[in-house]
């Protein structure tokens, strides 16, 4: 016997069913017309060094202040932001980022922690977890909304998503597809696009999208993928360019600088960097690019990448040695080079309990 569930939906024992007639077709929403969807998770991808975080800066400055998308000049409908940033203090990086690109910041919100309890009923504040945070996350998002003064939230920036998966294993395919369906579903039942920072591993010879660190299932999960990359030809140019839009139909990408900026109005004068786009969409194949991207990452690896690594993998305290190997193996740094990283940066290793495993953590 079946019932009527919720939207029109059949419920036959434990199977929920729709006849397709039932359904409403709706348009996609779009934060960026083309590019970037509301009610969608995406992914922007690149190698250490290449703006990742100032192309987020740059995207939410448009939305805070409802500015024009670069190259398409089509105009943003003012959006808030909410900003989870690992990497970069909001003090000396993320507001001066913004500053430059001018940005609304009335507009834009960083989720620094959640404040949580203990056995013994003491507070503390942890990293947000996306495995047991999500409601967490739709509540802040609906309390901005529920503010007149305030437009609604349109974007939710996640930098890196590595930094916030708590202890499910970035290279599982179920683990990784447990985190983001919650995820996929606030996002479309809030109607705000999810834009996550990723890496590449240094692979050659392999399709730039395969290329995702951790699981295929981030790739699998994203409904686009924009993927960052050096010029060849130029050095200071950077790529952006589409790996995977399964939602709109012009393939193009772009290009850009990172420009030294100073806000002098502030006191002292704080110095920072900004996107600077180029006009004009980029037609190149983004698997040459990529191709190529790769062998000069490879050729050019230095400590000072796998430092980055280290410091993003265990920002949130200590990690399994065994499991800071597999990430860096992955990421493509040689385990020599990480044990020298590991030593310029005092990183210790220890044991919880006497038989318990050694974890790597930063002084």
């Amino acid at each position: 016997m079946s019932v009527e569930g919720k939207n029109g939906a059949d419920v036959l024992v434990d199977i929920i069913y729709q006849r397709l007639s039932t359904v409403e077709a709706r348009p996609i929403e779009w934060l960026w017309p083309g590019r970037i969807a509301k009610g969608k998770f995406s992914i922007l991808v690149g190698n250490a060094g290449l703006g990742k975080s100032q192309i987020c800066a740059s995207l939410s400055a448009i939305t805070s202040r409802g500015g024009f998308w670069p190259v398409d000049r089509t105009e943003a409908y003012q959006g808030s932001v909410v900003i989870l940033s690992a990497e970069d203090d909001p003090e000396d990086t993320i507001r001066p980022r913004l500053e430059a690109a001018e940005a609304n910041l009335d507009n834009i919100y960083i989720l620094h922690a959640i404040q949580a309890e203990n056995e013994q009923g003491e507070e503390f504040k942890r990293s947000f977890n996306l495995s047991v945070d999500i409601t967490r996350l739709a509540a802040l998002i609906q309390h901005i909304n529920s503010d007149s003064d305030n437009p609604p939230v349109a974007l939710v920036i996640i930098d890196p998503i590595s930094a916030y998966l708590g202890d499910a294993d970035s290279h599982n395919n179920a683990e990784v597809r447990a985190l983001l369906n919650p995820l996929q579903t606030m996002a479309a039942h809030l109607k705000v696009a999810i834009l996550a920072v990723s890496h590449l591993t240094k692979a050659q010879g392999m399709d730039a999208l395969l290329r995702l660190q951790g699981s295929v299932a981030f790739g699998a999960a994203a409904r686009v993928v924009w993927g960052i990359t050096k010029d060849k030809d130029n050095p200071q140019r950077r790529l952006m360019l589409p790996l995977k839009n399964n939602l709109g139909t012009d393939n193009t990408g772009f290009a850009y600088e990172l420009e030294s900026y100073v806000l002098e109005e502030s006191n002292p004068p704080i110095g920072t960097s900004r996107v600077m786009w180029e006009k004009e969409k980029i037609t190149i194949n983004a698997d040459e690019a990529f191709s190529q991207g790769a062998r000069d990452y490879s050729e050019h690896a230095t400590i000072e990448e796998a430092k980055d690594f280290l410091r993003e993998m265990l920002a949130n305290g200590g990690i399994k040695t065994k499991d800071v190997m597999k990430e860096a193996k992955g990421a493509g740094i040689s385990e020599a080079t990480l044990r020298r990283a590991k030593t310029d940066l005092k990183i210790r290793a220890v044991q919880d309990d006497f038989h318990g495993p050694w974890h790597w953590r930063l002084p």
